[in-house]
Protein backbone atom coordinates (compact mmCIF):
# COMPACT_ATOMS: atom_id res chain seq x y z
CA UNK A 1 0.00 0.00 0.00
CA UNK A 2 3.30 2.54 0.50
CA UNK A 3 4.02 2.37 -3.27
CA UNK A 4 7.61 1.00 -2.53
CA UNK A 5 8.45 3.26 -0.11
CA UNK A 6 11.21 2.46 2.77
CA UNK A 7 8.70 3.67 4.90
CA UNK A 8 5.23 5.01 5.37
CA UNK A 9 4.37 8.58 4.88
CA UNK A 10 3.41 10.39 7.90
CA UNK A 11 0.06 11.64 7.97
CA UNK A 12 -1.97 13.82 10.29
CA UNK A 13 -5.80 14.59 10.63
CA UNK A 14 -5.69 18.78 11.25
CA UNK A 15 -8.63 21.03 12.20
CA UNK A 16 -8.90 24.86 13.05
CA UNK A 17 -9.33 25.16 16.91
CA UNK A 18 -10.53 21.99 18.06
CA UNK A 19 -10.48 18.63 17.22
CA UNK A 20 -13.99 17.52 18.65
CA UNK A 21 -14.82 18.21 14.75
CA UNK A 22 -12.10 15.91 13.34
CA UNK A 23 -12.72 13.06 15.57
CA UNK A 24 -16.52 13.05 15.15
CA UNK A 25 -16.10 12.72 11.28
CA UNK A 26 -13.15 10.68 11.51
CA UNK A 27 -14.40 7.82 13.80
CA UNK A 28 -11.89 4.66 15.46
CA UNK A 29 -12.77 2.81 11.90
CA UNK A 30 -11.68 5.45 9.60
CA UNK A 31 -7.96 6.03 11.55
CA UNK A 32 -7.59 2.40 11.97
CA UNK A 33 -8.06 2.53 7.65
CA UNK A 34 -6.01 5.53 7.22
CA UNK A 35 -3.21 3.71 10.10
CA UNK A 36 -3.23 0.57 7.23
CA UNK A 37 -1.33 2.99 4.60
CA UNK A 38 0.05 5.90 6.64
CA UNK A 39 2.02 6.49 9.85
CA UNK A 40 -0.91 8.35 11.51
CA UNK A 41 0.28 10.96 13.90
CA UNK A 42 -1.87 9.56 17.28
CA UNK A 43 -3.83 13.13 17.65
CA UNK A 44 -5.35 15.13 15.95
CA UNK A 45 -2.79 18.67 14.89
CA UNK A 46 -5.04 21.72 15.96
CA UNK A 47 -3.97 25.44 14.06
CA UNK A 48 -3.28 26.31 17.68
CA UNK A 49 -0.84 23.47 18.67
CA UNK A 50 0.99 24.07 14.65
CA UNK A 51 1.26 27.95 15.41
CA UNK A 52 3.05 27.07 19.04
CA UNK A 53 5.41 24.23 17.47
CA UNK A 54 5.38 24.94 13.27
CA UNK A 55 8.48 22.09 13.42
CA UNK A 56 5.19 19.59 13.93
CA UNK A 57 4.40 20.35 10.23
CA UNK A 58 8.16 19.55 9.04
CA UNK A 59 7.47 15.64 8.90
CA UNK A 60 4.02 15.52 7.74
CA UNK A 61 3.19 14.33 3.62
CA UNK A 62 0.12 13.83 4.29
CA UNK A 63 -3.15 16.29 5.35
CA UNK A 64 -6.75 14.52 6.14
CA UNK A 65 -9.36 17.08 7.10
CA UNK A 66 -12.86 17.99 7.12
CA UNK A 67 -14.96 21.38 8.20
CA UNK A 68 -13.11 23.28 10.19
CA UNK A 69 -9.78 23.37 8.01
CA UNK A 70 -7.41 25.80 9.32
CA UNK A 71 -7.16 28.62 7.13
CA UNK A 72 -3.25 29.08 7.48
CA UNK A 73 -1.28 32.16 5.18
CA UNK A 74 1.69 31.84 2.74
CA UNK A 75 4.26 31.72 5.50
CA UNK A 76 2.58 29.14 7.69
CA UNK A 77 1.77 26.46 4.64
CA UNK A 78 6.04 26.93 4.18
CA UNK A 79 5.86 25.10 7.04
CA UNK A 80 5.04 22.27 5.82
CA UNK A 81 8.22 21.10 3.62
CA UNK A 82 7.33 17.49 3.00
CA UNK A 83 3.24 17.81 2.44
CA UNK A 84 2.90 15.96 -0.56
CA UNK A 85 -1.23 15.72 -0.50
CA UNK A 86 -4.48 17.21 0.87
CA UNK A 87 -7.56 14.48 1.36
CA UNK A 88 -10.61 17.20 2.81
CA UNK A 89 -13.86 15.32 4.03
CA UNK A 90 -16.07 17.59 2.83
CA UNK A 91 -17.24 19.53 -0.36
CA UNK A 92 -15.94 22.99 -0.91
CA UNK A 93 -12.36 23.78 0.00
CA UNK A 94 -12.59 27.48 -0.97
CA UNK A 95 -12.16 28.59 2.85
CA UNK A 96 -8.63 27.51 2.97
CA UNK A 97 -6.93 26.02 -0.13
CA UNK A 98 -5.29 29.08 -1.80
CA UNK A 99 -2.75 29.21 -0.12
CA UNK A 100 -1.76 25.27 -0.07
CA UNK A 101 -2.83 25.57 -3.99
CA UNK A 102 0.28 28.12 -5.27
CA UNK A 103 2.44 26.25 -3.12
CA UNK A 104 1.78 23.49 -5.40
CA UNK A 105 -0.08 21.05 -2.87
CA UNK A 106 -2.84 18.97 -4.43
CA UNK A 107 -5.76 19.12 -2.95
CA UNK A 108 -8.58 16.14 -3.50
CA UNK A 109 -12.15 17.13 -1.77
CA UNK A 110 -15.04 15.14 -1.04
CA UNK A 111 -16.92 17.16 -3.66
CA UNK A 112 -18.25 14.32 -5.88
CA UNK A 113 -20.08 12.47 -2.81
CA UNK A 114 -21.36 16.20 -1.60
CA UNK A 115 -22.79 16.52 -5.48
CA UNK A 116 -24.18 13.14 -5.61
CA UNK A 117 -26.18 14.00 -2.05
CA UNK A 118 -27.05 17.50 -2.87
CA UNK A 119 -28.52 16.71 -6.43
CA UNK A 120 -30.51 13.36 -4.84
CA UNK A 121 -32.09 16.26 -2.07
CA UNK A 122 -33.15 18.41 -5.03
CA UNK A 123 -33.99 15.72 -7.05
CA UNK A 124 -36.92 15.15 -4.56
CA UNK A 125 -37.97 18.19 -4.29
CA UNK A 126 -38.39 18.60 -8.00
CA UNK A 127 -40.29 15.65 -8.07
CA UNK A 128 -42.89 16.87 -5.28
CA UNK A 129 -42.76 20.42 -6.97
CA UNK A 130 -43.84 19.06 -10.23
CA UNK A 131 -46.73 17.32 -9.12
CA UNK A 132 -47.58 20.82 -6.94
CA UNK A 133 -47.37 19.08 -3.84
CA UNK A 134 -46.43 22.05 -1.40
CA UNK A 135 -49.38 23.63 -2.77
CA UNK A 136 -51.77 20.85 -2.66
CA UNK A 137 -50.71 20.05 0.62
CA UNK A 138 -51.66 23.51 2.05
CA UNK A 139 -55.07 23.85 0.08
CA UNK A 140 -55.86 20.44 1.71
CA UNK A 141 -55.02 21.29 5.20
CA UNK A 142 -56.99 24.20 4.78
CA UNK A 143 -60.01 23.18 2.52
CA UNK A 144 -60.45 19.59 3.39
CA UNK A 145 -62.46 17.54 1.18
CA UNK A 146 -63.38 20.91 -0.98
CA UNK A 147 -59.38 19.79 -2.38
CA UNK A 148 -60.04 17.73 -5.61
CA UNK A 149 -57.42 16.03 -8.01
CA UNK A 150 -58.96 17.70 -11.09
CA UNK A 151 -58.97 21.50 -9.32
CA UNK A 152 -57.45 23.82 -12.06
CA UNK A 153 -55.05 24.76 -9.60
CA UNK A 154 -53.44 21.10 -9.74
CA UNK A 155 -54.04 20.56 -14.10
CA UNK A 156 -50.03 20.11 -14.33
CA UNK A 157 -47.50 18.17 -16.93
CA UNK A 158 -45.92 16.62 -13.62
CA UNK A 159 -42.96 14.62 -14.79
CA UNK A 160 -43.07 14.95 -18.13
CA UNK A 161 -42.76 18.14 -19.96
CA UNK A 162 -42.33 20.41 -17.17
CA UNK A 163 -39.43 22.73 -17.13
CA UNK A 164 -36.94 22.95 -14.81
CA UNK A 165 -34.05 25.96 -14.47
CA UNK A 166 -30.85 25.20 -13.11
CA UNK A 167 -28.97 28.20 -12.04
CA UNK A 168 -25.23 27.37 -12.46
CA UNK A 169 -24.12 24.31 -13.61
CA UNK A 170 -21.47 23.14 -11.27
CA UNK A 171 -20.95 19.24 -10.00
CA UNK A 172 -24.45 19.00 -8.57
CA UNK A 173 -26.18 20.44 -11.02
CA UNK A 174 -24.27 18.41 -13.62
CA UNK A 175 -25.16 15.25 -11.81
CA UNK A 176 -28.94 16.48 -11.46
CA UNK A 177 -29.35 17.08 -15.18
CA UNK A 178 -28.51 12.99 -15.37
CA UNK A 179 -31.08 12.03 -12.58
CA UNK A 180 -33.90 14.41 -14.63
CA UNK A 181 -33.36 14.18 -17.91
CA UNK A 182 -34.61 10.09 -17.74
CA UNK A 183 -38.03 11.15 -16.50
CA UNK A 184 -38.60 13.86 -19.35
CA UNK A 185 -37.91 17.11 -18.16
CA UNK A 186 -37.16 20.43 -20.13
CA UNK A 187 -34.22 21.67 -18.02
CA UNK A 188 -32.83 25.13 -18.96
CA UNK A 189 -29.14 25.84 -17.81
CA UNK A 190 -28.11 29.58 -16.98
CA UNK A 191 -24.25 29.55 -16.79
CA UNK A 192 -21.95 32.02 -18.34
CA UNK A 193 -18.84 29.29 -19.03
CA UNK A 194 -21.44 27.07 -20.46
CA UNK A 195 -20.98 26.81 -24.12
CA UNK A 196 -23.26 25.11 -26.51
CA UNK A 197 -21.57 22.32 -27.53
CA UNK A 198 -21.85 21.34 -23.65
CA UNK A 199 -25.12 22.21 -23.78
CA UNK A 200 -25.77 19.72 -26.74
CA UNK A 201 -24.43 17.12 -24.88
CA UNK A 202 -26.17 17.29 -21.44
CA UNK A 203 -29.36 17.58 -23.37
CA UNK A 204 -30.02 21.08 -22.09
CA UNK A 205 -31.17 24.64 -23.47
CA UNK A 206 -28.92 27.48 -22.22
CA UNK A 207 -30.40 30.13 -21.05
CA UNK A 208 -30.95 33.47 -19.61
CA UNK A 209 -31.69 34.53 -15.69
CA UNK A 210 -34.55 36.49 -16.45
CA UNK A 211 -35.97 33.60 -18.80
CA UNK A 212 -35.67 30.88 -16.54
CA UNK A 213 -37.90 32.72 -13.78
CA UNK A 214 -40.55 33.36 -16.63
CA UNK A 215 -40.51 30.17 -18.60
CA UNK A 216 -40.36 27.32 -16.07
CA UNK A 217 -42.52 25.64 -13.37
CA UNK A 218 -39.06 24.86 -11.04
CA UNK A 219 -35.66 26.83 -10.50
CA UNK A 220 -32.93 25.59 -8.26
CA UNK A 221 -30.36 27.46 -7.45
CA UNK A 222 -27.02 26.21 -8.01
CA UNK A 223 -25.06 29.26 -8.14
CA UNK A 224 -21.21 28.84 -6.32
CA UNK A 225 -20.41 31.34 -2.91
CA UNK A 226 -18.50 34.37 -5.19
CA UNK A 227 -18.88 37.67 -3.65
CA UNK A 228 -19.93 38.91 -6.83
CA UNK A 229 -23.03 37.01 -6.85
CA UNK A 230 -24.52 38.38 -3.57
CA UNK A 231 -28.49 39.27 -4.37
CA UNK A 232 -28.08 38.46 -7.88
CA UNK A 233 -31.43 36.66 -7.54
CA UNK A 234 -34.13 39.19 -6.39
CA UNK A 235 -37.78 40.93 -6.74
CA UNK A 236 -37.43 41.22 -10.28
CA UNK A 237 -36.76 37.62 -10.95
CA UNK A 238 -39.50 36.65 -8.24
CA UNK A 239 -42.01 38.63 -9.74
CA UNK A 240 -41.99 36.76 -13.31
CA UNK A 241 -42.28 33.42 -12.14
CA UNK A 242 -44.98 31.45 -13.59
CA UNK A 243 -48.57 30.58 -11.96
CA UNK A 244 -47.74 27.74 -9.33
CA UNK A 245 -43.58 27.51 -10.05
CA UNK A 246 -41.49 26.74 -6.82
CA UNK A 247 -37.70 28.25 -6.45
CA UNK A 248 -35.44 25.90 -4.79
CA UNK A 249 -32.21 27.28 -2.57
CA UNK A 250 -29.37 24.90 -2.28
CA UNK A 251 -26.85 27.60 -2.92
CA UNK A 252 -25.56 29.83 -0.65
CA UNK A 253 -28.69 32.63 0.78
CA UNK A 254 -26.48 35.40 0.21
CA UNK A 255 -27.46 35.04 -3.61
CA UNK A 256 -30.97 35.85 -2.71
CA UNK A 257 -32.80 39.13 -2.28
CA UNK A 258 -34.55 37.63 0.82
CA UNK A 259 -36.72 40.91 1.27
CA UNK A 260 -37.50 41.01 -2.59
CA UNK A 261 -38.55 37.46 -1.82
CA UNK A 262 -40.54 37.91 0.82
CA UNK A 263 -42.33 40.52 -0.73
CA UNK A 264 -43.51 38.22 -3.99
CA UNK A 265 -44.40 35.62 -1.69
CA UNK A 266 -46.63 37.74 0.53
CA UNK A 267 -47.97 38.91 -2.84
CA UNK A 268 -48.27 35.65 -4.64
CA UNK A 269 -49.47 32.73 -2.26
CA UNK A 270 -49.61 30.41 -5.62
CA UNK A 271 -45.62 30.46 -5.42
CA UNK A 272 -43.49 28.18 -3.51
CA UNK A 273 -40.48 28.92 -1.94
CA UNK A 274 -37.65 25.89 -0.79
CA UNK A 275 -35.22 27.33 1.32
CA UNK A 276 -32.16 24.52 2.55
CA UNK A 277 -30.05 27.98 2.82
CA UNK A 278 -30.62 31.58 4.01
CA UNK A 279 -28.95 34.92 4.73
CA UNK A 280 -28.22 35.03 7.67
CA UNK A 281 -28.30 31.38 8.54
CA UNK A 282 -30.67 30.54 10.35
CA UNK A 283 -32.98 33.33 9.86
CA UNK A 284 -33.35 35.88 12.58
CA UNK A 285 -35.63 35.56 15.26
CA UNK A 286 -39.42 37.22 13.49
CA UNK A 287 -38.34 36.41 10.44
CA UNK A 288 -41.11 36.47 7.88
CA UNK A 289 -39.56 33.29 6.35
CA UNK A 290 -40.54 31.34 9.53
CA UNK A 291 -44.41 32.15 9.01
CA UNK A 292 -45.05 32.26 5.23
CA UNK A 293 -47.31 29.50 4.68
CA UNK A 294 -45.93 28.84 1.03
CA UNK A 295 -42.03 28.81 2.68
CA UNK A 296 -40.83 25.38 3.33
CA UNK A 297 -37.08 26.19 5.58
CA UNK A 298 -34.66 23.32 6.29
CA UNK A 299 -31.93 23.97 8.18
CA UNK A 300 -29.07 23.27 5.85
CA UNK A 301 -29.24 19.64 5.29
CA UNK A 302 -29.39 18.85 1.55
CA UNK A 303 -25.58 17.80 1.95
CA UNK A 304 -24.45 15.63 4.09
CA UNK A 305 -25.13 15.19 7.32
CA UNK A 306 -25.55 12.23 9.66
CA UNK A 307 -24.67 8.97 9.04
CA UNK A 308 -23.76 10.46 5.21
CA UNK A 309 -20.60 12.49 6.95
CA UNK A 310 -19.62 8.64 6.69
CA UNK A 311 -19.70 8.75 2.75
CA UNK A 312 -17.48 12.08 2.83
CA UNK A 313 -14.65 10.21 4.74
CA UNK A 314 -15.11 7.03 2.50
CA UNK A 315 -14.33 9.60 -0.65
CA UNK A 316 -11.17 10.73 1.53
CA UNK A 317 -9.94 7.85 2.14
CA UNK A 318 -10.20 6.18 -1.10
CA UNK A 319 -8.72 8.65 -2.99
CA UNK A 320 -5.40 8.17 -0.99
CA UNK A 321 -5.23 4.79 -1.54
CA UNK A 322 -5.60 4.69 -4.95
CA UNK A 323 -3.16 7.89 -4.73
CA UNK A 324 -0.79 5.90 -2.93
CA UNK A 325 -1.32 3.27 -6.23
CA UNK A 326 -0.35 5.94 -8.63
CA UNK A 327 -4.12 6.21 -10.00
CA UNK A 328 -5.33 8.89 -11.35
CA UNK A 329 -7.78 11.56 -9.05
CA UNK A 330 -10.87 12.79 -10.23
CA UNK A 331 -11.53 14.54 -7.34
CA UNK A 332 -8.59 17.23 -7.37
CA UNK A 333 -8.85 20.77 -7.11
CA UNK A 334 -7.87 23.05 -9.84
CA UNK A 335 -5.89 26.77 -9.29
CA UNK A 336 -6.99 28.11 -12.79
CA UNK A 337 -10.86 27.41 -11.43
CA UNK A 338 -10.63 28.77 -7.83
CA UNK A 339 -12.33 32.06 -8.37
CA UNK A 340 -15.40 30.02 -10.18
CA UNK A 341 -15.16 27.79 -7.10
CA UNK A 342 -18.23 27.27 -5.11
Amino acid sequence: MNGGRERPLKAALIGEKSERMVDAVYGEEARRRIEESFDLLPYTLTAEQLRANPEIARGIDVLFGTWGFPVLDEREVAWFENLKHIFYAAGSVRSFALPFLKAGVPISSSKLTNARVVADFCLGQILLSAKRFFQNVSQFRNFGPAVSPVDPRFCFDGYAGTKVGLIGCGRVSRRLIDLLRPRGFEILVVDPYLSLADCEAMGVAKAELGEVFATCDIVSNHLPNLPELEHCIGEAQFERMRQGATFLNTGRGAQVDEEGLVSILTRRSDIVALLDVTDPEPPTDGSALYCLPNVWLSSHIAGCVGGEVKLLVEEAIASAERWLKGEPLENLEDLLLFEQMA
